[in-house]
Formats: structure tokens, C-alpha cells, sequence
């Protein structure tokens, strides 16, 4: 309450201090790129809570999309106990690529954020990555978004207006429950917790990455629940939002505050995973590959047949790269680099997939070219490529593997919103599909032969087309399932049946598969033998006519043909047409436990020429490569698996009809394989159902966890309707949607500033120039902004305007524009007027500039672009009569056009306010002419190369160079000094303007600190300026901050050098800044005298987020000709230099 005070009371003294306060501002635009290579035609389903939009070839994800929204929402808001206030919007990508072209993941750069409201958007864009247990996940966090943002933000705009920038969430919190909402803890999270808690680095939390933090968050939340109960979320949430504390909730409902809350979850997971056992990963360490491994995140990896080379694909923070190693020599390569380095969380580990071919040293890497799955194949031993060729009729690839003849690949596929099995053809490019329902078929592998052993979330063997506009049952986990003969998939066996997620099937030999199972919480190795056991003889009798005697099926339990007898009444019966008789045998599974690790297998290959098993894992954050021998004997290679801590299992999609938990179909009962008689035809039958699974030891129980799993919820189907024509489920409740509509262009707020005070330029950086500007301060008064941004749905247009009015209310100006970029060539157009009155002895006038701008932007990345602009520009001075002489004083109108063209590189990743990692860089040149004067023609060039570089954690050294210098008849004259956007600037009126130059238009050329404006100017200049920030307090203590002001708190230290001057060479004795005008009555005495044109500055300063905005102030020394000037401070807005 206090603190709520103190900021009441300041707010009107910081207001009247700036309402006279004036200040300068020239921003350089970076800014990244979306490249959008496809038009997407828009549809939608509605529901009574949702509306989902979709385009071409995502019909079904909609369906599913609807119907899972609809039954996973009661769920969600009975968690935290708050129900929906509005409609949720969902917006359905049908893969990853097609994702990062929607505009949502175009994030502006914003220079002042003080007053800026963004509206809290009920819109969720979610894509399909081929997995529907993630598909599901996304929609459950999107839920959990939307809900979360009306709890803390309030459902109506005024509502989300007012409260948008009063709390202050950190990542752990907000984004930790939206996954601890959306997703269920699964073997991959454990791991990386594991990792995290006995390494240490999870021991403090400043010493957590913001990635690292929605993992801890989640664990956190999943820990509230566990040991304070359920309600202890949704209690949290609501003292936050009455509050408006996130310190609040956990106090109130805890009594902890967060170091004790966090103290109190990291010795209890400590403890946890101290108890857990298992064996040390063992083997060979491959030390050939441990400098590729620390290039980024690997992502996938592949050994050549016969063990010459290895493949390994690196993924840096969205950078991908290929690199081959020759295993022998241990010499790398680099073959395929493409992305940059960005900080979003959505990167795509998919691709590259790679493969090496089972023939030869040929590698074959397939990617995304321009939306569209692509293929090159790459000689190791020759060092070649191929060139790219196009995959057809396929959306996504997931994975390929080569069949033993070297030209056919088995591959994982999506395609209209499913994942599929095929086969490809390198040779003729012919395409067979081996599957085609909804359910996720993974990880294809050949193996002995034709055979085809996959990972899959089917419910049972059947192979008939179901969609979701069917009634479907997704398993609650994957399963290894084994096609014998692609050539004619109509037989389909299991391989696995448990309550685990099981994936990367492979075959060790003829008789034996592998695959990695999580059935202990740890992803470990198993190995699996299918056998066909006798189960009995059946004998069918057929009649010619059936109306006089039904069919006879006869059961023999004996494999013996002998032990048939048939009713004697059989032999003369007329009506008799066929005995046909069938040995039935069932699939019996043994699986042998072949590894006990205490942390888990990331992939495996199995290559059977070297006689090796390779291993992946990953401890301390180094990734290590172990190699083993294969297995000669599997029974006798079997272990006793440890039963640690379990978790929850990751949950099935759920139907409307059950919330399904750990449901399965003893499918080997329901579809038997038969072993036939010679020239008898192969038949089916549903005995009775038997359990068909035997392992060579005890079956382990499923452990339980310190975190105890919800009880499953017993249903009578497991089966939904998602179609336009729904039917009744059997829990009574229904998931109606409407027909597929068009959608139709709408716009809707998308941020609001309702004041915001601002002293930048806004639509250029430079301002009509007169003679009177030698003796006056260069700069804008501080001004009221109020701005409003209007978007459609999916961002393709948007509009803003807006109003900002001087302090002194003595002028205002108005801004509009549109953005057109919905496609790869992104379009603006803008219209700007100023006007402000000012004086300058005894006259007073009226300045106006009108300017109208359209611009162009072609991207070649997403980081790198060229911009064209267009401009009409109208400047004048219209002198008010106050008295004769001005009331005869004519207009003086000045009409201008002109272009611009520049070059963008913007590949920097944020690691917090005002910090930064990567470069920017902008080379641009402008050409003017007057409309209405002659001999005006003039060119600027001018170039803005920034670079920071990481220190130690958050600590970043960023460095600037700056120069610009304009050519022509007319020019612009730059005055050099002070800093950006600096409150109250002072003017140099000693150092004098070359009158002899035809200077049409003034610029400020910052940062020189250490002096005011103008200690040089000139038509050219150029300024290096290097910061090493510290984000001081967050550097030293281990815990969130409650207040922005602390959370952004920075000391930076800096120096700055550069020079401004008129001609080629800064050194000519013609410069300006070497004279100097002495006026004593009646003599004028200029004074010439060679000075050092550079100047240069130093000190430190502080930064800090106060009231919303992002203030800046530095204490600096200048040094001019040798000599040290007197210490100066800057107060200014404004993010960067």
C-alpha cells in the first residue's frame, strides 16, 4: 500500500518536471522478417465455447481440434476453479513451417514501453507437429492461456487496459502453469529435472535459463498440488489477481515466500532423486564426436553401415547444421547450415532428418525449402551433393530409413492433418502408403527384409480408415507394432503392450526387436521375441443351403490331425459343400529388460555389419556417445529393472465421451494371427480373450511416485464423434459445432497506449534547418502520445494511429498507418503531420510538416531484408502577425520528394530489458529533391552495425558504430553531443555552422556523452559507442524480484568517441569547429585554429524500469583537444544506446 502511495505522489511531480522538459529522439529501425511462401484460405468450425480456424488440408486437425477443446475445458477451469468469460479462438496450422509464417510470431521492436497495453487476446495459434499427444497438449495450454489471462487481466478490454501493466509475472510463473496445465509430466521432463537438481545448476535460481524456468515452473506447480492439494492453485491465482502481487499468492496461501517455497521444492526433489537407482551408462565413449555435440542441442545423429562416418545435427537455438565425421581420422565437415539464432522456444527439431543409405557412404538429408519438403543426397567419401529435389504429396517428414536394397526408404509422413507410414522410391520417386487413419504412426524401420516395425498410439491392429469425423480411441501411450511383409500390409502384429510410451523399434537380429520404453520413469532398452503358439484346430463345415442347416464350426484343442472327429452324419450329408480346416496359433511376446540406467537413453542405433550397439545420452549437459557390443545372448543379457519414483502418464487425447487413463485392448485375443494348412485359405476368428504376453521375468509393477497420479476414470466406451452431424456420447453430453464457414476480414484491438509520454522523431530523423537553430537547443518538447493498434485475425493487417500532444499544448502531431503483410512482400503505407509554434526573438511562427510514405520490404531470411520507401513531404513556416514586420513576412512553403533504400541484418536474441545477444546492422541511402526550389538534389549515406556479446550470464558488451554523411547541393547538417532521447538537452552555441554550406535539414548525431549538442556538427559524421551492462541486482540474488524496478536494475559503463565535420576530411583547417566568432561591438572577430576533430567521453550510469518506462541515466567526462571537461548527467527514455 505504501509503495502504491509513493508512486501516486510522484507521478504529478514526474509530470509537471517533464511538461517542461524537452528532449530529442532519433531511433534506428532493425527488426526481423516473416517469410510467408504460401496464401492460406480461411475457414472455421464454431462451438458453443470455441470457434477454429483452419485452412486447406486441415479440415480434420479442426475437428479433433473442436471437440478436444470442448472436452479437455471443464477439466482445466475445475483446476483452478474459474470458468470461461468469453469465446477462446483457436487458429490451426497444419505443420511447423507453415506456423513460423503466420505474422503471431512477429514480435516488434519496442524503443519506449512506458503506458503500452497490449491486449490480452483470447487467440491461440497452435500447429500439428505429427503427434496428436502434443497436438493435445497445445490446445490444453491454450486453455490454460486464455484462462489465465482473464484471471489476472479481466475479460473486458477496459478491464485488460487497466490492469495490463500492473503485474509483473516472472516466466516460472506464468508459463510454468499454462505447461503444468497443458501437458502432463512425462520421462523427458524428469530426465532434464534429474539433470538439473544433481548437477546443481538448479540449486539457484538466478543461475536458471529461461527455458530451464517453465521446466522448474511447471515442477513447482506440480508440487503445490501434490503436497498442498489442488485448491492451493486456483487460491494462489486469486490473492495474485486481488493483490495484484505474484508474492502474494504464495504467502497468503503457503506462508512461504518464494526462496522458501523454491528451498523447500529443490530439497524435496533432491532428495527424490537420491533414492533412485540404476547402473551408470557403460561402453566405449566416442570422444570423435564430442566437439560436434557441443555445437547446440542435438537433434539427430546416424552411423554409415559399416561404421566409416557419422552424421550429427546440431541445432543452436534454431541455427540446424549437418556435420559428417570420418570416424577413422576424426576429421569434421560441415555440409548444411540454415536458420539463425532466435529465442522463442518453438524451434523445430524435425529437420534436418537424415539417413545414411544401407549400399553405400551416401547420406540423404531432407528438409524444408520454402515450405516444401526437399532432398539432397551428400558422397562422404566424395565430398558431393546433389542437386535439391522436391518430395510430392507429402507435408512433413518425420523420419526415413533405407530398406537393405539400398533405393527403397521406409518414412514417417504427414499429410491432411495425419501421420502416416510410406514407402519412397529414390530412384523412380513412386510413393506407397502403408497406413492412413488418425492415429500417429513414428519411427518406421526395415527390418528382416520386408518387414516394417514402427512406434504407434493405435488402439487395437485394425487398418481401417478412421478419421476424426469418426468415432476414434487413441491408446493412452505408444506401442511397438510390426508389419511382416510391406509388400501386402493386411497383417499387422504388436510388439508391445503396457502402460509405458514405447518408441525407436529396430531389430538386433533375425529373432529379436528392440525398442526404448519409460516403464520405470526412465527411458531404458528393452528387447522383445514374437512367437506363434498353437491354440487350437478349427473345422468349418459349409452348406449348400443354409436355410435347412446353418454352418458347423467344430474346436480341436490338440495339435494333432489325428484327434479330429467329425459327426458321422457329415459324411453323407447332401446338402454338405466344403470342410475346410484351420491350425490357429496366437503371438506370444517375451520381453527381456536389457538396461537399468540411471538417467535416459536419448536414441540408440543398432548396426548389425560392426556388430555394435551406439548410445546417446546426456549428462551434465554434454552430450556422450557410448558404444556397446551387441547382445550375443539375449536371455542371458537380461537385468532386474529398478522400480524408481513414477510420474503421471502422458495422457491419451482424450474423447468426449471419458477422460482416459491407462485404458488398453488385449488386442492379440481380438485379431490372432493363424499359421495355415498348405493351399488353405487364411481365416479369422474372435476367440475368447486370453492373455497372450509371457516374460522371461516377473512382470514389474508400475511405480508410484512421490507424486501421486489422479485416479483413472472408468468408462463405457473409449470412442467420440467429431463429424458436422454429431451424435449423442455415452456420458449424455454433446460437442456440437457448426458447418465449415469462410472467414471474412474483421479487425480487433491489439494494443492501446492511452498516454504515453514520448520525444522521439517519429516519422524521420531529420527537420527543416534555418539559420536561427545556431542559437537554440535542437529538440522536441516532450509529448502526450495516445495510440491505438487494430489487427485482423491473423495478423496480416494492421492499422494504427494515434495523437501526441506538446506539454506546453503549443502544437501536436497525427500519425497513421496501414501494414499489408500478409504476404513474402510486405507493404505500409503512412501519413504524418506536425505542427507546433514557436518563437525566435520577436517573431512568432507556425512549423507544419506533412508526409506521406509508402514502403516495400522484401525479406531474404528472416533476418535479413531490403526496404524501398517513397515520400512526399511538405514543410512549412507560416509567420504569425503580431506585429508589422511579421504580418508582411511571407510563407515559406518547401515541397520535397524523395526515396530510400536499405539493407537490414537483425539476428539478435533478447536475454532480457535492454540486453541482448547477436548483431544488428543497417546500411541505407536516401535521396531528396525540392519540388518548388532549384539546385536542392542531395544523397545521405549512412550506415547503424551493432554487436553484443555475452560477458557472463546476463552481463552483455554491446558496441555501436554510426556514421552517415550527406552529398549534394543541399545537405544535411549534423550536430553531434548528448545522448538519445535526452530530457532537458543542453546546446553548444560557440562551435558555429559552416554558413557557406546550403543546409536544408539538421540531424542529431548520439551518443557523445561528456558534452552537450553540437560540440561539432558538419554534413558527415561517425560515432563508436561500446556499454558493458550488468544487470546488477539480478546477478547477485537468488530470487525473482517483485517490483520491475529491481528486476531491470543496471550499471553500465561506457566510452564513446567520434567527429562530425563538412568535406572529405575531418582534419581540413575549413571545418567549422576550428573557428570561432568573438562579437564585440561594432567588431566581429572570427578566430581560426586547428583542433583534433575527434571528441570522446566516458562514465558510468544507471537503468532501470520506473512508472513503466525504461529511463537511462549516465554521469560522463568528455575529453576535448587533451583536456578534460567537467562531469555531466543525462536523464533519457529509451531502450539500447
Amino acid at each position: 500500500m505504501l509503495s502504491f502511495l509513493r508512486k501516486i505522489l510522484f507521478l504529478p511531480v514526474l509530470l509537471l518536471w517533464l511538461l517542461n522538459a524537452n528532449g530529442q529522439g532519433m531511433q534506428t529501425e532493425f527488426g526481423k522478417s516473416i517469410l510467408q511462401y504460401k496464401p492460406f484460405e480461411w475457414y472455421y468450425y464454431q462451438s458453443s465455447n470455441f470457434d477454429v480456424y483452419f485452412y486447406t488440408g486441415g479440415k480434420e486437425l479442426a475437428r479433433y481440434a473442436i471437440t478436444m477443446a470442448e472436452e479437455n475445458l471443464r477439466e482445466i477451469e475445475t483446476k483452478i476453479d474459474y470458468s470461461l468469460d468469453n469465446h477462446v479462438t483457436f487458429v490451426i496450422y497444419n505443420s511447423y513451417s507453415d506456423f513460423r509464417q503466420s505474422n503471431f510470431t512477429f514480435k516488434e521492436d519496442a524503443n519506449n514501453g512506458g503506458g503500452r497495453s497490449r491486449v490480452q487476446e483470447d487467440r491461440v495459434f497452435i500447429y500439428f507437429n505429427g503427434d496428436h499427444f502434443n497436438f493435445t497438449s497445445q490446445i490444453r495450454s491454450g486453455i490454460a492461456q486464455v484462462l489465465l489471462n482473464e484471471i489476472l487481466y479481466g475479460g473486458s478490454l477496459q478491464e485488460r487496459v487497466q490492469s495490463n501493466v500492473l503485474l509483473n509475472m516472472p516466466t516460472w510463473y506464468g508459463k510454468g502453469l499454462i505447461e503444468y496445465l497443458g501437458e502432463d509430466w512425462n520421462a523427458d521432463m524428469e530426465d532434464e529435472l534429474r539433470n538439473g537438481i544433481l548437477s546443481g545448476k538448479f540449486k539457484k535460481f538466478k543461475k536458471i535459463t529461461e527455458s530451464q524456468s517453465i521446466l522448474v515452473g511447471h515442477s513447482i506447480w506440480k508440487y503445490v498440488n501434490d503436497q498442498y492439494g489442488e485448491a492451493a492453485v486456483a487460491n494462489m491465482l486469486y490473492i495474485m489477481r486481488a493483490q495484484k502481487s505474484v508474492e502474494s499468492g504464495y504467502l497468503f496461501v503457503l506462508g512461504k515466500n518464494f526462496s522458501e517455497l523454491y528451498d523447500e521444492w529443490y530439497q524435496f526433489n533432491l532428495a527424490r532423486f537420491k533414492k533412485q537407482s540404476g547402473d551408470t551408462p557403460g561402453g566405449t565413449v566416442e570422444a570423435k564426436l564430442a566437439k560436434v555435440f557441443k555445437k547446440g542441442t542435438v537433434s539427430r545423429w546416424d552411423i554409415s553401415p559399416r561404421g566409416e562416418f557419422a552424421a550429427v545435427v546440431t541445432n543452436d537455438q534454431g541455427k540446424e547444421k549437418i556435420w559428417v565425421v570420418n570416424m577413422q581420422t576424426g576429421k569434421k565437415k560441415r555440409i548444411y547450415t540454415r536458420g539463425y539464432r532466435r529465442q522463442d522456444n518453438t524451434y523445430d527439431y524435425n529437420y534436418p532428418v537424415i539417413a545414411w543409405n544401407t549400399r553405400g557412404q551416401e547420406l540423404t538429408v531432407i528438409f524444408e525449402d520454402k515450405s516444401v519438403p526437399t532432398y539432397i543426397l551428400y558422397n562422404a567419401a566424395e565430398k558431393k551433393k546433389t542437386k535439391k529435389q522436391i518430395l510430392t504429396r507429402i507435408e512433413r517428414v518425420l523420419s526415413v530409413q533405407y530398406s537393405d536394397n539400398g533405393r527403397t526408404a521406409v518414412m514417417s509422413v504427414v499429410r491432411n492433418g495425419q501421420t502416416d507410414i510410406c514407402t519412397f522410391d529414390f530412384r523412380s520417386a513412386a510413393q506407397r502408403f502403408l497406413t492412413n487413419d488418425i492415429y500417429d504412426d513414428l519411427d518406421p524401420r526395415f527390418v528382416r527384409g520386408n518387414g516394417i516395425v514402427f512406434s504407434s498410439n493405435r488402439p487395437d491392429l485394425s487398418l481401417e480408415k478412421v478419421t476424426a469425423n469418426k468415432p476414434f480411441s487413441f491408446s493412452s501411450n505408444y506401442d511397438i507394432f510390426y508389419f511382416p511383409d510391406y509388400t501386402s500390409p493386411k497383417t499387422l502384429k504388436r510388439l508391445s503392450n503396457s502402460t509405458a510410451n514405447e518408441s525407436m523399434p529396430d531389430a538386433y537380429d533375425t529373432s529379436y526387436f528392440s525398442y526404448l520404453t519409460d516403464e520405470n520413469g526412465i527411458i531404458n532398452r528393452n528387447a522383445v521375441y514374437l512367437d506363434s503358439i498353437f491354440q487350437h484346430i478349427r473345422v468349418t463345415a459349409t452348406y449348400i443351403d443354409t436355410s435347412i442347416r446353418q454352418n458347423d464350426t467344430f474346436y480341436f484343442a490338440k495339435n494333432d490331425v489325428s484327434t479330429i472327429s467329425l459327426p458321422a452324419r457329415l459324411r453323407n450329408d447332401s446338402n454338405l459343400q466344403s470342410i475346410d480346416t484351420v491350425f490357429v496359433y496366437k503371438d506370444t511376446l517375451y520381453v527381456y529388460p536389457l538396461t537399468n540406467y540411471s538417467q535416459n537413453i536419448l536414441s540408440y542405433i543398432v548396426q548389425p555389419k560392426t556388430g555394435n550397439m551406439y548410445e546417446l545420452f546426456l549428462a551434465n549437459n554434454k552430450y556422450v556417445l557410448n558404444i556397446n557390443p551387441l547382445p550375443k545372448n539375449i536371455p542371458n543379457s537380461t537385468v532386474v529393472r529398478s522400480k524408481n519414483n513414477n510420474f503421471t502418464r502422458k495422457q491419451a487425447p482424450k474423447t468426449s465421451a471419458q477422460l482416459l487413463k491407462n485404458k488398453r485392448i488385449d488386442v492379440f485375443s481380438d485379431y490372432p494371427v493363424f499359421k495355415q494348412q498348405p493351399g488353405e485359405d487364411e481365416l479369422q476368428e474372435e476367440p475368447k480373450p486370453q492373455d497372450s504376453i509371457t516374460k522371461n521375468t516377473v512382470k514389474p509393477d508400475y511405480f508410484q511416485t512421490d507424486f501421486p497420479a489422479p485416479e483413472p476414470i472408468k468408462t463405457k466406451n473409449n470412442t467420440a464423434n467429431t463429424g458436422d452431424e454429431n451424435q449423442e456420447n455415452s456420458n449424455n453430453t454433446r460437442v456440437k459445432f457448426s458447418a465449415a464457414s469462410l472467414y471474412f476480414l474483421n479487425f480487433t484491438p491489439d494494443f492501446v497506449i492511452p498516454l504515453q509520454l514520448d520525444n522521439s522523431l517519429m516519422n524521420s530523423p531529420y527537420v527543416p534547418y534555418s539559420d536561427k537553430d545556431n542559437n537554440g537547443i535542437y529538440s522536441p518538447s516532450i509529448r502526450g502520445m495516445f495510440k491505438i493498434g487494430l489487427s485482423d485475425m491473423f495478423k496480416d493487417y494492421r492499422l494504427v494511429g494515434g495523437v501526441r500532444v506538446l506539454g506546453t499544448f503549443r502544437g501536436a502531431e497525427y500519425f497513421m498507418s496501414f501494414d499489408n503483410i500478409k504476404n513474402r512482400l510486405d507493404k505500409r503505407l503512412m501519413f504524418f503531420r506536425r505542427g507546433e509554434v514557436q518563437e525566435y526573438g520577436y517573431s512568432i511562427f507556425r512549423t507544419t510538416s506533412h508526409e506521406m510514405r509508402g514502403e516495400l520490404r522484401w525479406p531474404f531470411s528472416e533476418t535479413q531484408s531490403v526496404r524501398f520507401s517513397g515520400f512526399g513531404r511538405l514543410d512549412k513556416i507560416t509567420y504569425l502577425s503580431g506585429e508589422l514586420i511579421s504580418l508582411k513576412q511571407p510563407n515559406e512553403p518547401n515541397l520535397w520528394a524523395g526515396t530510400k533504400a536499405e539493407y537490414v541484418l537483425d539476428n539478435v536474441i533478447p536475454r532480457g530489458m535492454n540486453l541482448f545477444n547477436g548483431t544488428r546492422l543497417k546500411v541505407y541511402t536516401e535521396l531528396f529533391n525540392s519540388l518548388n526550389k532549384k539546385n536542392t538534389l542531395f544523397t545521405v549515406i549512412g550506415a547503424d552495425v551493432r554487436n553484443y556479446t555475452k560477458i557472463s550470464r546476463q552481463i552483455i558488451w554491446a558496441n555501436r558504430f554510426a556514421a552517415a554523411s550527406s552529398i549534394g547541393q543541399s545537405k544535411v547538417v549534423y550536430f553531434l553531443g548528448g545522448v538519445d532521447n535526452w530530457l532537458m538537452p543542453k546546446f553548444n552555441n560557440q562551435n558555429i555552422v559552416d554558413p557557406a554550406q546550403n543546409y536544408v535539414y539538421k540531424a542529431q548525431a548520439t551518443n557523445l556523452r561528456g558534452f552537450d549538442q553540437n560540440i561539432r556538427n558538419g554534413s558527415s559524421y561517425a560515432v563508436f559507442n561500446s556499454e558493458l551492462r550488468v544487470p546488477l541486482l539480478k546477478y547477485l540474488f537468488n530470487k525473482p524480484f517483485r517490483s520491475l524496478f529491481f528486476e531491470n536494475f543496471q550499471v553500465v559503463g561506457f566510452a564513446d568517441a567520434g567527429s562530425s565535420w563538412t568535406g572529405v576530411n575531418p582534419f581540413s583547417i575549413e571545418n567549422a569547429y576550428n573557428k570561432r566568432i568573438i562579437q564585440e561591438t561594432p567588431f566581429t572577430i572570427t578566430v581560426t585554429s586547428l583542433r583534433d576533430p575527434m571528441v570522446y567521453g566516458y562514465g558510468f550510469g544507471f537503468r532501470s524500469v520506473l512508472l513503466g518506462y525504461f529511463i537511462k541515466v549516465d554521469y560522463a567526462w568528455g575529453r576535448e583537444d587533451d583536456v578534460q571537461t567537467p562531469r555531466k548527467t543525462y536523464i533519457s527514455l529509451g531502450m539500447d544506446f
